[in-house]
């Protein structure tokens, strides 16, 4: 795992805390990972539709 060093200096090891993936997980994901999934099959994306739709309507943004 690649951690900046300059963080873990400045937090001290026992203070550092990595959440989320590591560079080399989001590679290795690349070839698999399809967020459009997520935005077509989740119910917690229905505000991203609506919003994109509200913009569609008014032309906002």
């Amino acid at each position: 795992m690649r951690i900046a060093p300059s963080v873990t200096a400045s937090a001290g090891e026992g203070n550092f805390f990595l959440f989320g993936l590591t560079a080399e997980q989001v590679e290795g994901g690349r070839n698999w990972y399809n967020p459009r999934w997520h935005y077509e099959n989740e119910p917690e994306t229905s505000g991203l539709k609506m919003c994109k739709a509200q913009h569609a309507r008014d032309g906002s943004g």
